[in-house]
């Protein structure tokens, strides 16, 4: 069963509160930004989240596979489709910019909570930024299809060195960008960051460690 990840996070906060601000150092903060980091790094591997299995791209299209969202962007962005749009493989690995790019960070909060010690972990920068909430909780996204891209599209479908499986999946499911001047495109939920039931059970234990002297730095 899914846990609270609200009640997981109330009971940590409550846990943190008790502990005096001068002598919360850095190692625990930097111990639980390092385990939220390493499971969201671990959904990617698993492809999934808290027993949340992610869908796989385009679950209902057949063969000639092609990611049509990441297709247009090339067309539109680089006039040219480039050949790993055909890879039909595990969501979000082929470039990995949302495994890499996942991060914290431990800082001193001016929000005037007792302690003012928090950690965040998420997508602060580089090119994931842009995209990942999308992923993590599912939506839609929009792209325009400009004229560049039509021509793009024409280009390459009758350039000879186009592979054949390209020629195949541009032709047959690339139709839409003559007919429509926006793509609009269903994200599956893909979830990788949060309090698990296990993660807040973890960080818990750990601060009562720390409390006692049996802290250890996360492995």
């Amino acid at each position: 069963m899914p846990a609270d990840p609200q009640r997981v996070a109330t009971d940590v906060e409550r846990l943190i509160d008790l502990l005096d601000p001068s002598r919360f150092k850095n190692d625990i903060r930097e111990g639980i930004g390092v385990l939220l980091v390493s499971r969201a790094q671990n959904a990617f591997v698993d492809q999934e989240w808290d027993g949340e299995k992610w869908p796989d791209k385009y679950p209902s299209m057949g063969k000639p596979f092609i990611n049509k969202a990441a297709a247009l962007s090339d067309l539109n962005n680089r006039g040219k489709v480039l050949e790993d749009t055909l890879d039909q493989g595990n969501p979000l690995q082929l470039k990995g910019h949302m495994l890499e790019s996942v991060s914290d960070r431990a800082f001193n909060s001016v929000s005037g909570r007792r302690g003012g010690y928090e950690v965040q972990v998420g997508w602060g920068s580089g090119p994931a930024k842009n995209y990942a909430a999308v992923h993590m909780l599912g939506g839609t996204t929009k792209q325009r299809i400009t004229q560049g891209a039509r021509d793009a599209l024409k280009k390459q479908k009758e350039a000879s060195g186009t592979s054949p499986e390209m020629k195949k999946a541009l032709t047959e499911r690339m139709g839409f960008v003559n007919s429509q001047d926006e793509l609009v495109t269903q994200v599956h939920r893909r979830p990788a960051l949060g309090i698990t039931k296990q993660i807040g059970e973890d960080i818990q234990r750990w601060v009562q460690d720390y409390f006692s002297g049996k802290w250890r730095p996360v492995a």
